[in-house]
């Protein structure tokens, strides 16, 4: 028996017009809730302050 996965075929109208990777963009609402996350993890000594900023500036650009 083969058991072997497959990864789903798309036609190539479904190629053409998905977006990249390198295209998509997150929501306000997105960044809001990773700032969220970011701010919780240095709140419990998770990331350190140099961190914090470091990443904080990834989300918002």
């Amino acid at each position: 028996m083969d058991l072997q996965k497959h990864a789903p075929v798309q036609d190539a109208a479904a190629r053409s017009t998905a977006p990249r990777t390198s295209e998509l963009r997150a929501s306000d609402a997105d960044r809001d809730r990773v700032a969220d996350m970011l701010r919780e993890a240095l709140a419990e000594g998770r990331l350190t302050a140099d961190e914090h900023a470091e990443r904080v500036e990834g989300v918002l650009a």
